[in-house]
């Protein structure tokens, strides 16, 4: 009625990927823009790489180069991703914040309207396809170079962030301080005045 697609998300929180710093998305052409600015992490630390086995439809917005590689480098990610392909509609893995208390966490979104054929055996490859993901990104391991700048980045990111809050919450200091001089001055006359 309202044309909403029908989507399977996978949402994980990956506690034990600590040591990785990096952030990632796979998602439609069309939705990159979108994305950017509907997440700070993509527009701040990644740029838009090009695999041979990347589908013209999607693009891949990575911090880490090394770690693209290693995915489209791994055969059984390779074999599951030419699966699961048509019925991406975002991938995106972020140290930088969780459902919960850990950091690191991995959305897996795919929009199931178009499956034609075998809807459980493409359910199922997107549940592979999710798991290979986890699994790459946990068996990582980065060299010391890229985790220096990568941790220079996040704390540049970090102070950033605080400023920004600071600002914030300073403006509505002021702005409840004018308020409350507005009101005092507005305030209607009393029967003795």
């Amino acid at each position: 009625l309202f044309g909403e697609k029908d989507k399977v998300i996978y949402e994980a929180n990956l506690s034990w990927v600590n040591e990785v710093p990096a952030v990632f998305m796979i998602c439609k052409k069309k939705d990159a823009k979108t994305n950017k600015k509907n997440y700070d992490e993509i527009d701040l630390f990644t740029e838009i790489m090009t695999p041979a086995k990347m589908s013209p439809n999607l693009v891949l917005m990575s911090e880490c180069e090394e770690l693209t590689d290693r995915f489209f480098t791994d055969k059984t990610f390779v074999e599951y991703y030419e699966k699961v392909e048509p019925y991406i509609e975002m991938i995106f893995f972020t140290d930088r914040r969780g459902f919960g208390k850990e950091k690191n966490a991995l959305v897996a979104s795919f929009d199931i309207t178009r499956i034609k054929g075998n809807v459980e055996q493409v359910m199922n490859d997107m549940t592979v396809f999710t798991h290979i993901v986890i699994d790459l990104i946990g068996g990582s391991s980065l060299k010391a170079g890229y985790r220096k700048e990568a941790e220079v980045r996040r704390r540049e990111y970090d102070a950033k962030k605080s400023r920004e809050l600071a600002e914030k919450n300073a403006e509505e200091v002021k702005n409840k301080k004018e308020e409350l001089k507005n009101q005092k001055m507005n305030k209607p006359l009393t029967r003795e005045q």
